[in-house]
């Protein structure tokens, strides 16, 4: 099989989080198990600081040729209303893009992406869906969405991504809890879900510092004492509210020998926010440390040097950070919700994360006793070993064959057909739209650099185009600067017309009118030029070409 992968989760702000690293991971994998598949990758030009870091990273293990970049005119993020049209053109010109690289199966690493930032994500704008797979991490949004959808621009694109999801072939769920939740929310069929979990980067693991490098990152974030360690984004679900509270409220001879660390992306109000629960809980600001974000090598210093990883988190698709604190042999307890007691195992280890109380409780737990901490200490280290990228890769390459199976067969490539559908669509959106002379430049820069980037495999075509030429019309002026640089390679039938603003070349062929039933020459002069593809301007013939 061809597999195209789509890797902008790499790309853009999710790449800083646990999607992006996520998505990494898994291609590596994939890379690995692959066989006698073929991979490819494809990026988006318009994020070109992340381009060379991924072509490094990958091009160790596959050509640098199956890493392809597509273009699109920028920018298409969805928060502001400015871009749609963009947008729209956008996901024509990358799913023309796959599909000229012929894949049996196209893989999307991370569908709800391009709220925030130019990543163009989409399944079946161009054709249908049903060779697409596509990550599922998590429904959250959709379950809570008095919580996440309330901003109007971010409920529309959400719910735009899940019609799409709807659409893929197949889905790859990291967990029981995010297969389950589309069986349940969205009425899929289990048969199409194949869950293929997660795991996490080699380097977590049981790791022993020289007391200099811990000292050393200790001061860097004013640890001073054992700490309690939690690790996550700012999102409302992570609980963090009442994790300080439960901390606060351990006995104060237990409290006194311990920090609270919270490592995380987060802002100055957030923080302020939070420090403010602290102060009332009676904490100190040197109760509670925020460190922002921690690069891998300090984290690893921190990961190791922990008395307790606490996850307290109200609704996850996975919980990547549980498995890295296992894997550090660190005792680890979270929340019994959603996917969370899938990847700790351990039913003891689990806490009613709505309760301060019983978070409280089982910190104390912890803390108190050793017998239970070498526990926790020596299941966290076992259990995460059934976690890996390889395992995960080989399940989703599994679900790949099983679903080129089932689409084989009923879908065979008509590379003319989707030539003539991306062409027709984006037409319709150019003359919709309304775009500007411009803009027109613009699209047609992008079609002509996505041609050339996959050249090498069209090179056996000859193409016609219908559509006026060579005069002042809003289409004839888009299907020059369309095929610039390619008019050469055309065969272009255009209509019967005095007026032409410069001299047609010899593959111009007027042949028709426009309005009139007249194909009858047309036909014929396509005939005789041999032509293996047609693509067809909309709204300038009367009757259907088939």
């Amino acid at each position: 099989m061809k597999i195209v992968v789509d890797l902008q989760a790499c790309q853009s702000g999710s790449r800083l989080g646990g999607i992006g690293r996520y998505s990494m991971n898994l291609a590596e994998g994939l890379i690995r198990q692959s066989g006698q598949h073929e991979l490819f990758f494809i990026l988006n030009n318009l994020f070109p600081e992340t381009i060379e870091k991924i072509y490094t990273t990958l091009g160790k293990s596959i050509p640098k040729s199956h890493i392809r970049v597509f273009n699109i005119p920028g920018p298409v993020n969805e928060s502001n209303r400015d871009n749609f049209s963009r947008m729209h053109i956008a996901e024509i010109l990358r799913e023309k893009f796959i599909y000229d690289l012929q894949p049996d199966i196209v893989f999307v690493s991370s569908l709800i992406e391009g709220l925030g930032d130019d990543v163009v994500s989409s399944v079946g704008k161009v054709i249908s869906g049903e060779k697409t797979s596509v990550t599922l991490y998590d429904l959250i949004p959709l379950v809570e969405q008095e919580k996440y959808l309330v901003d109007p621009i971010s409920k529309q694109h959400y719910f735009r991504k899940i019609e799409d999801l709807k659409k893929a072939g197949s889905l790859l769920a990291i967990s029981e809890f995010s297969k389950q939740q589309a069986i349940d929310v969205l009425g899929l069929e289990s048969n199409i879900i194949t869950t293929i979990s997660s795991a996490i980067d080699d380097k977590f693991k049981p790791i022993q510092f020289s007391l200099d490098a811990i000292s050393k990152v200790h001061h860097v974030y004013g640890i001073m004492k054992k700490f309690l360690l939690f690790t996550g984004s700012f999102d409302q679900r992570k609980n963090h509210e009442r994790l300080i509270k439960a901390f606060a409220r351990l006995p104060q001879k237990i409290r006194s020998e311990y920090q609270l660390v919270i490592i995380g992306n987060g802002w100055d109000g957030i923080y302020a926010h939070f420090k403010n629960v602290a102060l009332r809980e009676g904490l100190s600001d040197q109760d509670i440390i925020f460190a922002g974000h921690v690069p891998d090598h300090d984290l690893l210093v921190i990961y190791n040097t922990a008395s307790l990883f606490v996850f307290p988190s109200l609704s996850e698709g996975f919980g990547l950070p549980v498995l890295e604190a296992m894997s550090c042999g660190i005792p680890t307890i979270g929340s019994n919700t959603t996917s969370i007691p899938e990847v700790i195992g351990l039913e003891d280890a689990l806490f009613d994360p709505y309760d301060i109380e019983s978070i409280t409780s089982k910190i104390y737990q912890v803390l108190t006793n050793q017998a239970f901490q070498n526990t926790l200490k020596e299941h966290g280290i076992h259990f995460s070993k059934n976690f890996s990228w390889d395992n995960s890769a080989k399940k989703a390459i599994s679900a790949f064959e099983e679903l080129h199976k089932k689409t084989q067969k009923s879908f065979i490539y008509d590379m003319s057909t989707i030539d003539s559908i991306a062409i027709e669509k984006l037409s319709s959106l150019v003359a919709e739209e309304k775009l500007s002379e411009s803009e027109i430049v613009q699209v047609a820069s992008a079609v002509e650099m996505n041609c050339l980037a996959s050249r090498d495999l069209n090179t056996n075509r000859k193409v016609g185009l219908i559509s006026t030429w060579n005069t002042r019309c809003g289409i004839a002026m888009y299907s020059k600067h369309l095929f610039a640089n390619h008019e050469d390679k055309l065969t272009i039938f255009a209509p019967y017309d005095n007026n032409l603003v410069e001299t047609d070349t010899k593959n111009v062929i007027r042949s028709w009118n426009i309005g009139e039933d007249n194909l009858q020459e047309l036909v014929r002069k396509i005939d005789e030029q041999d032509i293996t593809t047609i693509v067809i301007q909309p709204k300038l013939l009367v009757v259907n070409m088939v």
